[in-house]
């Protein structure tokens, strides 16, 4: 069964609210009411407050001459400008039916900071002076990330 990616999308956003409140998070899906943000998190222990942007994809590994083997999540240029010390990525790797999918939690900065130095090795590698506005992220596929499980973070 082919999935669209709205479907994927929220695939990813209920896996990761499930993560969360397994975790002893409390975690409210915003289902596209508000702009940036996929999950609103509250720790009641430390009553901290933040903001999860969940970004999905299946397990495809896209091999790349300029980045190698990995995963990749579709982002925009909008991306790499975005500075909230309170917001987090969630990039969920869809694993097929049977297999609970992988997630990488990161810091908003390193997104931002990947996103825009990425985009400028493509461009550079294109040699384009302008370019796409889309940008992607990637995990590395070859070796363990620090990213995955990356919970405590939000803590």
């Amino acid at each position: 069964m082919k999935i669209d990616r709205t479907e994927k999308s929220l695939i990813g956003e209920f896996y990761t609210v499930a993560q969360l409140y397994h975790r002893e998070f409390v975690a409210s899906p915003t289902l596209g009411k508000t702009k940036k943000v996929d999950i609103l998190v509250y720790n009641p222990k430390t009553k901290a407050r933040k903001l999860i942007e969940v970004k999905t994809t299946d397990e495809k590994i896209k091999n790349s001459k300029l980045f190698g083997q990995n995963y990749e999540w579709m982002m925009s240029e909008k991306h790499e400008n975005i500075i909230d010390k309170n917001l987090f990525y969630c990039f969920v790797l869809l694993r097929g039916l049977n297999k609970l999918p992988r997630f990488f939690i990161v810091p908003n900065e390193e997104v931002a900071d990947y996103v825009k130095s990425e985009h400028q090795q493509w461009l550079a590698y294109r040699q384009k002076k302008n370019g796409n506005p889309m940008r992607l992220f990637r995990i590395d596929a070859t070796k363990s990330s620090k990213y995955e499980d990356n919970w405590d973070v939000l803590k």
